[in-house]
């Protein structure tokens, strides 16, 4: 069973498989070999802007539902990852120490959670492999999650690279950069198949670290 934040990823990129099955309405005759045509360019490059859009909403939402899952989980607050402690500690000065008492810890990860997600909302913009080891490491506590993005025979450096390179070409096509190439359904297609992928082991990866920090799994 996949994490919430999962299930909502695979209701949203629902919208690019749409944007391909237009395109294959209209594609037939619109442009030549290797050079598509204007009206399923313009699909292809909505379709790569949506895809990016729809991963960074995962990684979001599952670091959210992560840190909840520790809340709800970790009877006493020694019990949290080391790296996550340590996160809270370096934020609070001396005087603040005493909102931890009792359940206070747990409010003030509650409320942490709120303020990072509309610190996300403003930051995390650009969803490539070192933002999200950031985000997960900054959240929770989980150090390098992008080397769980493996899959014979695709490594953890070649899944970073390939992400990496779409996400610059999201970049490029929202800016109107003239690096912007003409992008094929074929790019869209693969880019479509990595995050997907993604989604798998990021969830994985999780729900195994979650297991082993609190006894109980995210699933």
């Amino acid at each position: 069973m996949p994490s919430a934040a999962a299930e909502t990823f695979a209701q949203r990129i629902a919208d690019v498989d749409l944007l391909m099955e237009i395109h294959g309405e209209i594609g037939h005759g619109s442009g030549t070999r290797g050079n598509p045509g204007p009206r399923v360019e313009v699909l292809n490059r909505s379709a790569i802007v949506l895809t990016t859009a729809i991963w960074e909403g995962y990684c979001e939402e599952v670091a959210a539902e992560a840190l909840r899952h520790l809340i709800d989980h970790s009877a006493d607050p020694k019990r949290l990852p080391k790296r996550l402690r340590a996160q809270v500690s370096a934020e609070l000065n001396p005087e603040q120490a005493w909102q931890l008492a009792g359940d206070g810890w747990k409010k003030y990860l509650a409320a942490r959670l709120a303020t990072y997600a509309e610190k996300r909302a403003r930051e995390f913009n650009t969803p490539a492999s070192k933002r999200v080891d950031e985000l997960m490491l900054e959240a929770i506590g989980l150090d390098k999650i992008t080397d769980a993005w493996k899959w014979p025979p695709t490594t953890a450096s070649k899944s970073r690279n390939k992400l990496d390179g779409w996400v610059q070409l999201r970049q490029d096509i929202a800016h109107g950069s003239g690096a912007a190439k003409p992008v094929r359904k074929k790019t869209v297609e693969s880019y479509r198949t990595h995050v997907g992928r993604l989604v798998e082991r990021t969830d994985a990866a999780v729900d195994a670290y979650l297991l082993q920090e609190t006894g109980q799994s995210f699933f």
